[in-house]
């Protein structure tokens, strides 16, 4: 139980990281969907979340990074991201 107990330990602790990281990447995604729109550009850019995807199956099983991936995408063309 000890090791159980160790090891949930230190996924809260990614878990932690985890949610800074997303946090920031919505905040750099916000500057980015500002530009586009200030500049008259298309939000989406398939070609650049093909990038990443392509980028994160090579560590991960491709179906998991892909539906994460979609997921973070979605979120980040709305207007604003709301809690």
């Amino acid at each position: 139980m000890k090791q159980i107990m160790a090891l949930r330990k230190e996924i809260d602790k990614l878990d932690s990281g985890l949610v800074e990281i997303l946090r920031r990447r919505m905040d750099i995604s916000d500057e980015i969907r500002l530009i586009k729109f200030t500049n008259k550009m298309p939000i989406e850019d398939l070609q650049r979340e093909n990038e990443i995807i392509t980028k994160g199956s090579k560590t991960l099983p491709p179906k998991f990074v892909k539906d994460i991936y979609n997921l973070i995408f979605g979120m980040t063309k709305k207007q604003r991201w709301q809690k």
